[in-house]
């Protein structure tokens, strides 16, 4: 597995029959994420396991930084077939995946694996949006950890909130923080660094593993400790492409991304621990703002009736929502995650 940066033209499409052996073919893998970012560890071992299972007969090169397109432009390059596997958060397709928005109310989870977990069984139970079933093949829906407001300057109250100009991904968190007052800016993550460092931003909303790893921990250093916000992650690969596949390849490839499921959401809870948290504060100095109960339950107050509203809003688009939700909680609950909203409430509040 290679690690490119250059374009390429687009291959020839690959028909074959499910019925004959497994074609050679190549597969690139497109992304926005700077080369060492953490996800391309784990891109790197689904890739490598691709060549691996099935003997090479699938070659697979992986093109990190934007290479072959820009962030906002990866789902339908995949669709149509610029590259076969592409990997986005759901915010830079505005309009594209509403229902994945369920999985982005504040205050629902804890951890990226947890929130794993429920997206993809949700995903197979046929909830979220079929785009995800009819126009490309979903390798892993992922979630990541709680995104978290970084501020450039420490906020220590909830009324100190209102007013600040903050970078969110889009989707539901653009809802979510303008419901405390703040103006939300929907904004790539490529694009956030020079806006915090021009003063364009006052701070972002985000997680610990991007501010190491966009280096945003240079200028925005103090970071509330409340899980107010989620990005839902894709990887996905080229429909006719997965269609061609015989059947036993597609078993096989079936299986490791199942595998990849857990690995992704597991690796970013570990790296958390054991190396994000130990750079920005080792190496940037990064401040955790406490709030007092009280004022994080003015943001949770504030924040409550995001899902109410999201649920109204696709039911006038035609969409179900409300059954979306309602599987979401019943999922947590089989899992163990939940057992109901003021349970999530209590554990944000604990000290």
């Amino acid at each position: 597995m290679l690690i490119l940066f250059l374009w390429v033209l687009p291959a020839s499409s690959q028909p074959a029959s499910s019925k004959v052996p497994l074609k050679e073919q190549l597969w690139r893998f497109s992304n926005f994420l700077p080369p060492g970012h953490w996800s391309n560890y784990c891109n790197s071992w689904l890739l490598d396991e691709i060549e691996k299972r099935t003997n090479g007969t699938i070659k697979t090169r992986l093109f990190v930084g934007e290479a072959l397109g820009k962030a906002a432009e990866h789902y339908n390059m995949v669709v149509t077939g610029r590259a076969e596997i592409g990997e986005l958060t759901t915010g830079f397709a505005p309009g594209t995946f509403p229902l994945c928005d369920v999985l982005k109310l504040p205050f629902s989870w804890n951890s990226a694996l947890e929130g794993s977990i429920v997206a993809n069984d949700l995903l197979r139970k046929g909830f979220l949006d079929e785009t995800l079933r009819r126009d490309v093949k979903t390798i892993a829906l992922n979630m990541t950890i709680p995104l978290k407001i970084w501020t450039k300057k420490p906020v220590s109250t909830f009324e100190g909130l209102k007013g600040l100009r903050l970078r969110v991904s889009g989707g539901l968190d653009i809802q979510t923080i303008e419901a405390l007052g703040i103006n939300a800016i929907a904004m790539p993550l490529p694009e956030v660094y020079p806006a915090l460092e021009k003063g364009v931003i006052d701070g972002g909303v985000y997680g610990e593993e991007n501010a190491v790893d966009f280096k945003y921990a240079e200028v925005a250093k103090y970071v509330i400790d409340v899980p107010l916000c989620y990005a839902v992650h894709l990887i996905f690969l080229n429909k006719k492409i997965w269609d061609s596949l015989p059947k036993d390849t597609q078993a096989t490839l079936n299986g490791i991304f199942r595998e990849m499921e857990i690995h992704w959401g597991a690796t970013l809870d570990l790296l958390l621990r054991t190396k994000f948290i130990p750079i920005l504060r080792e190496k940037y100095g990064y401040k955790i703002v406490d709030l007092p109960p009280a004022e994080v339950e003015k943001i949770r107050a504030a924040t409550s009736k995001v899902k109410d509203d999201w649920i109204t809003a696709m039911e006038k688009k035609g969409l179900p929502g409300k059954k979306n939700y309602e599987a979401m909680i019943s999922s947590m609950k089989d899992h163990g995650f939940i057992s109901d909203q003021t349970w999530v409430k209590n554990r944000a509040l604990a000290k």
